[in-house]
């Protein structure tokens, strides 16, 4: 019996007791009683309804969605099984079947680089649309046996483009048009037929750029690798004891993100420690998908009644979203922009407002935070990187500067006004010697009468 139901009954019950021969003042003081309880139970009921909603996208529904790829602020795109490829001009709110000539019944991946949209398949290779989606070509030249395979995942840089398959990673730095294999410092196999010989590696699961470079994932025990930028050489940087999942590799900056069976990891760019952040979620995890909205991290667990998870401190502590309007749908992938979470099911694709999602979160947490802090830096001690966290509850300015023991200013890390939310920086200290180290973060309202706030940590520096 819910709180509604309790109430509405002791209203009956002292509704008998009054009427039953009590004098008119008990009367009246019954009536306004019933009032103010009527209200409050209309509130309650009203307050049940106040949820976030998803909206079921209606031109996607009965595709198995695989891929989402978001151009702007408001194109979207979608590709599934069955001949499948969407665009979306409005955030979602139209679409229009784009695949045209494409002779692939499963668009895996999808890719933008240089005004370019980019669309992976199985086993039929790579097409590039120069028009928005208008019209495509196929653009695979030398990708192994013509195809590569699966095309897992693409990587958009400032030189060009790569792409995950699963004979190894290539790069393009002409719009597609030609491709070259980069396995450099991977663990190589040597195929010879009567043809011809050749050089592959092993399946190469998800690729993601950040400002230190690419890091990509492979099955098996070979781990993550790093490339700086620069170079044509992948440095080994860890996993290699776990399992890592296809396309569960994504970036918030230059912190990486990897979904492996034991868990979400985080890489901060620390040799080849990866760092645990699995606060929230099941013991075992599999089938992992990530998208990033700004600096909200969401995950999708398991492929058949899998959950969805949301995390607003760079994987801190995970939060489930209400999911129940999926109806139990296996999601295949998640994507996000500034306005909506988007997730592509079995039985087609849904969104929901990003802004509504703290309604939406089963633990009961906001969104939000609802003070001012200034997280423990981590790893600490630390060398040379470490990232530091911190919330802001309101519009502020905020500063963030590291000094020394003697006070002196090392580094401004912050300047400027930042929106409600929870963000992390990293600090480099590799021009640094070994030592304490201190991290203010002030901050000032831009608005209001709320006094400035002043947080320190202390840090350590061990070369």
């Amino acid at each position: 019996m819910d709180r509604t139901t309790r109430i509405e009954d002791q209203i009956k019950l002292r509704r008998r007791e009054i009427y039953s021969g009590k004098n008119t003042t008990e009367e009246f003081k019954m009536r306004k009683l019933i009032c103010c309880i009527t209200i409050a139970v209309v509130g309650l009921q009203a307050g049940k309804s106040a949820q976030a909603q998803w909206y079921s996208i209606p031109q996607l529904q009965s595709i198995p969605v695989t891929s989402f790829l978001v151009t702007s602020d408001s194109t979207l795109f979608v590709a599934g099984y069955y001949h499948s490829l969407y665009r979306s001009t409005d955030n979602g709110d139209t679409w229009v079947n784009v695949i045209g000539q494409i002779p692939a019944d499963t668009i895996l991946s999808l890719g933008a680089a240089d005004g370019d949209i980019f669309a992976g398949t199985t086993g039929a290779g790579i097409f590039r649309s120069a028009d928005n989606g208008g019209t495509w070509v196929k653009s695979d030249s030398g990708l192994l046996w013509g195809s590569a395979g699966d095309i897992n995942q693409f990587a958009n840089v400032d030189s060009g483009l790569y792409v995950a398959t699963t004979s190894g990673v290539y790069f393009t730095s002409d719009s597609g048009n030609s491709w070259r294999l980069t396995i450099d410092g991977l663990r190589t196999l040597l195929v010879v037929t009567p043809e011809t010989t050749y050089t592959y590696t092993t399946n190469v699961l998800g690729i993601t750029s950040t400002p230190a470079g690419l890091i990509i994932t492979q099955d098996g025990e070979n781990g993550a690798h790093l490339m700086v930028p620069g170079t044509s050489t992948w440095k080994y940087v860890g996993l290699g004891t776990h399992w890592c999942d296809a396309g569960a590799l994504t970036a918030i900056d230059t912190t990486v993100f990897a979904g492996t069976t034991d868990g979400v990891l985080m890489y901060t760019g620390q040799d080849t420690t990866w760092i645990q952040r699995s606060n929230g979620l099941p013991e075992f995890i599999n089938d992992c998908l990530f998208a990033v909205s700004d600096t909200v991290l969401f995950l999708r667990v398991g492929l058949v009644n899998g959950a969805i998870y949301a995390s607003y401190d760079h994987g801190g502590r995970w939060s489930l979203i209400d999911d129940s309007a999926l109806a139990g749908s296996s999601v295949g992938t998640i994507a996000a922009d500034r306005d909506y979470l988007f997730v592509g099911t079995e039985a087609g694709a849904w969104r929901i407002p990003i802004r509504d999602l703290a309604t939406a979160v089963n633990d009961g947490h906001s969104r939000l935070p609802e003070k001012y802090s200034l997280s423990q830096n981590y790893p600490n001690p630390f060398n040379p990187t470490t990232n530091i966290g911190y919330r802001i509850p309101k519009f502020a300015f905020v500063t963030m500067n590291v000094y020394n023991v003697l006070g002196q200013e090392v580094a401004s890390l912050v300047n400027g006004v930042k929106r409600p939310g929870n963000y992390v920086v990293q600090f480099n200290g590799s021009g640094l010697a070994s030592g304490v180290y201190f991290c203010k973060l002030s901050t000032s309202p831009v608005s209001g009468k709320a006094t400035d706030i002043a947080k320190v940590r202390k840090m350590i520096l061990l070369k």
